[in-house]
């Protein structure tokens, strides 16, 4: 059986993966390759960014994402963080909900963190 591994995102290898599992999370979200190059190169470095990926077999089957919710000041007391995997990966996560993926995101305090 083939290992799933857990890497840092490399946006240029992984955009059109992420775009794929981003639409298969939320069929109606509108959003393309250009949109999610910006998104992705604009988050201001305060935010102290962080994305990873799953890759299974040289493809992306899961991502996730955080960082502090200060885009326009300094300081902030939020964080967001975001986990997202595909139907066919979630080993049964979910499903006594009648989930069929896996999507969950929080923001939390980031007093709450531990980094």
């Amino acid at each position: 059986m083939t290992s799933i591994t857990i890497r840092d995102l490399e946006i240029e290898r992984d955009l059109g993966d992420v775009l794929a599992l981003m639409r298969e999370m939320s069929p109606t979200y509108v959003i393309n390759e250009a949109a999610l190059l910006h998104r992705l190169q604009t988050v201001p470095a305060r935010s102290h960014p962080r994305a990873f990926v799953a890759e299974l077999d040289g493809r992306v089957v899961g991502r996730s994402q955080s960082r502090f919710d200060n885009f326009f000041s300094d300081g902030t007391e939020t964080a967001f963080i975001s986990v997202e995997v595909t139907a066919a990966h979630t080993a049964g996560r979910g499903s006594a909900r009648g989930c069929t993926s896996t999507r969950s995101s929080i923001r939390t305090s980031s007093a709450r963190l531990a980094c």
